[in-house]
Parts: C-alpha cells; structure tokens; sequence
C-alpha cells in the first residue's frame, strides 16, 4: 500500500510558479508552456499593466513556435491578425495559423482557412489551400 501511495506523489506535477520570475525562469529552461503561459499572462492576465508587456509577449510566443508549441503560434497569429501590441499583419497571421493548425490546433485551422478562402487583407485568395485548411479544422 506504502508503495502505491508514494508512487502517486512522486508522479505528481511539481508546483506551478507563481510570480513572473518564476514563470520565466522556466521558460528559460525551455518549458515552453510556461513562455506561453507567461505571454498570455502579459496580454490578458494578471501582468496586463507591466511595461513592453505586448512585446514581451510576442518575443515569448515567437520562442514556442519557433519550438513547435501550436497554442503559441495560435497566440502570436491572433496577435498578427487583431493588431495587439503590434502592427496588423493578416498576410503573417494566416501563415501562423496555418503552422498552428500544422501542429494540431483545430481552431486555428479553421482560421486559416477562413483567411486563405477570402483573400482579404492581402492574404492571397487560395482555394486549394482553404480546402485542405477545412478537411483539418
């Protein structure tokens, strides 16, 4: 009995960090979710009113996608796409929905296939692309 219990808390996730340094000190160890996790923080949570907090959010968000995290590009692609804290770029966010929804994220397969069936925005309409952009959502 004494084995299965301490198995059950030695496979327990250890604490999630609490302040921003913690946040960043593990996306500093490459804990992608936590550079993630920190950059949505700076957009709509608790760190909205840090200074360069949008631009520390797209540089944290650039650093999972770059790494394959699709929650991440969907993020810096909604960031492209609304204008947040950056200038509209729909032509770069519909690339990055697209690599998000390469990576497994429904939604915004669904987006870039939105973005490439209307061709607004300067996003070039392409129907072969909005095709299989829709198979995937």
């Amino acid at each position: 009995m004494w084995t299965l219990l301490f198995a059950a808390f030695a496979q327990s996730p250890p604490p999630e960090p609490i302040t921003e340094a913690d946040y960043q000190a593990q996306c500093d160890r490459d804990e992608l979710w936590y550079c993630r996790k920190l950059g949505e923080r700076y957009l709509g949570g608790d760190l909205t009113e840090v200074p360069d907090g949008g631009a520390k959010a797209k540089v944290l968000f650039t650093k999972g996608c770059d790494n394959d995290d699709a929650q991440a590009c969907a993020n810096l692609a909604q960031m492209h796409y609304d204008g947040t804290h950056i200038a509209a770029h729909h032509l770069t966010a519909a690339r990055l929905f697209d690599q998000a929804c390469q990576l497994g994220d429904p939604p915004s397969c669904s987006q870039a296939s939105f973005m490439y069936g209307e061709g607004l925005n300067g996003v070039p309409k392409k129907p072969q692309k909005y095709l299989e952009l829709s198979l995937a959502a």
